[in-house]
């Protein structure tokens, strides 16, 4: 849309679509650059092009605009695994706890030991035992 004096501008080129996308794209960075997951000194770029074809007779033009960023990619980041077989054989793999690094939970237990004995009759409970009520 032109403005009052008939000319054209980024401001309101496509109703001031160009600066909306431009605004988006620099949330983006914004948000990129807060991402603890990112390297934090990385450079980041909005790059607002446009690009014309003019007709043959040189009396319009056709506009392509389009606006790119560049983003820091995730930072990478560590992890250990323990690898064996699952009860069907087939190798699985376990990543230690973040809390205990010592301590990891494999696919086939529970993670209270309480639940994985509840309900069998052969198995005694130590504060049921010591209370006298065995079974």
């Amino acid at each position: 849309m032109p403005t009052d004096d008939g000319l054209v501008s980024l401001a309101n080129l496509k109703g001031g679509a160009v600066i909306e996308a431009a605004d988006y794209a620099l949330q983006e960075v914004f948000e990129n650059i807060l991402d603890p997951n990112t390297e934090p000194t990385q450079m980041r770029e909005v790059t607002v092009k446009l690009v014309f074809k003019p007709g043959k007779d040189r009396s319009t033009s056709a506009i392509l605009v389009k606006v790119d960023r560049k983003l820091a990619a995730q930072a990478p980041f560590d992890s250990t695994i323990a690898i064996g077989k699952g009860l069907d054989g087939k190798a699985i793999g376990s990543e230690f706890g973040a809390l205990d690094p010592g301590q990891h939970i494999l696919p086939e237990t529970v993670e209270d030991p309480g639940k994985a004995f509840a309900g069998s009759k052969n198995v005694t409970p130590f504060k049921s035992a010591a209370a006298g009520g065995a079974n």
